[in-house]
């Protein structure tokens, strides 16, 4: 298993690789996984992401918009 330091460098050794100036990149590589800090029930992150209601609210909108969920809400 890579460490995070490991993902990064690989990451950044990719994109330079791929034609990108070095000193233009960078990566971030979140541990937990950015889905795990921002799928939370917090009424912080609607309000956050601009949304007019409830946490519950703006789930509800995401699934009638066809996004799915494997967690309970």
């Amino acid at each position: 298993m890579n460490t995070l330091e490991e993902i990064e460098t690989r990451i950044e050794e990719n994109l330079v690789n791929n034609g990108w100036a070095k000193e233009d990149i960078a990566c971030i590589v979140f541990d937990p996984e950015l889905e795990i800090w921002v799928w939370t029930s917090s009424p912080a992150i609607p309000k956050n992401l601009g949304f007019g209601g409830t946490y519950k609210d703006m789930i509800d909108v995401l699934i009638t918009n066809g996004f799915s969920f494997n967690r309970a809400r």
